[in-house]
């Protein structure tokens, strides 16, 4: 599509600050916005068939992944679009910046329960020191993350490492990735439930809590940063630093925000860890971010 096609559109942020959003619907009426050179779709766009238009795999890549899903296939491991769970608040957490200063703190103090759920991803179970543990791990990544300290219910998909998730040794769903125009397996035809993740299992989470109703959703530690200057870096605020395609990493989330918060204005998102990290969510301090998560 042409850059003619694209529209900017000036909203206002979390902060009360003006941001432009570059937008475009395709010839197939998805819609999109943009992140650096990756379209962020819009998931709640009705009646479209969904389609991914970002090319983020090599040609091995695209073979192993469809090689994955067929083997997956036969593992015998439910969709999680079968389930009607109610997850009113969900907490994401990731091992980004505060999290091994802090995360044993702030979950040693919120309440856990079928309705408030703890979805973790990344290497976040590896570094766990929490006598209270996440319900869920949900895991995209080609070679998933080794050495987690417990197995709590996986959320895969079905592109993942066939052995890892035929070695995990506790209940286990799949989600569909949504396709793309570059490939998509036969194995997905089927489904009806479709998550875009671009290769970020933080995306996936989200979107995940999304379909699940999710009226509160928590970042904790979903973003990476440092203390300390190193070339390459950017300053995101006093004495933090983070590299660019960290800074793309967060973008990327920040547009999921926006496009479910457009759908949904009662949604509230708010985060913890690295300050200015997502626009369209609310950053908490620790303990502000601990009673508001326990707050009915």
């Amino acid at each position: 599509m042409s850059n003619s096609a694209i529209k900017k559109v000036t909203v206002l942020n979390f902060e009360g600050d003006k941001e432009t959003v570059n937008i475009k619907v395709n010839e197939d009426r998805n819609e999109y916005c943009k992140s650096d050179d990756i379209w962020i779709r819009n998931p709640k766009k009705p009646n479209v068939s969904p389609i991914d238009i970002n090319n983020y795999f090599n040609e091995e890549e695209v073979k192993l992944l469809v090689e994955n899903e067929i083997k997956n296939s036969k593992l015998n491991i439910p969709d999680i679009e079968i389930e009607n769970f109610n997850w009113e608040t969900v907490v994401i957490v990731s091992n980004g910046y505060g999290f091994y200063k802090n995360h044993k703190n702030v979950f040693d103090k919120i309440n856990i329960s079928q309705k408030k759920v703890v979805l973790s991803v990344n290497n976040s179970l590896r570094f766990w020191e929490s006598a209270k543990v996440p319900q869920y791990y949900l895991i995209n990544q080609l070679n998933p993350p080794t050495n987690i300290k417990f197995l709590p219910i996986l959320i895969a998909s079905k592109r993942c490492n066939h052995e890892y998730i035929k070695k995990y040794r506790n209940m286990k769903y799949f989600y569909t990735n949504t396709p793309s125009y570059l490939f998509a397996s036969p194995i997905t035809k089927g489904a009806s439930f479709f998550i875009d993740d671009y290769r970020n299992p933080i995306v996936g989470a989200f979107n995940c809590a999304m379909h699940f109703n999710a009226k509160r959703i928590f970042l904790a530690f979903c973003s990476e940063g440092y203390d300390t200057f190193k070339d390459g870096m950017e300053k995101v605020e006093d004495e933090k630093y983070i590299y660019p395609q960290q800074k793309l990493a967060n973008d990327v989330v920040n547009k999921n925000i926006f496009w479910n918060k457009i759908q949904n204005n009662q949604l509230q998102v708010f985060y913890t860890g690295l300050k200015k990290s997502f626009s369209f969510a609310k950053y908490l301090e620790e303990e502000d971010f601990i009673r508001v998560i326990n707050d009915e």
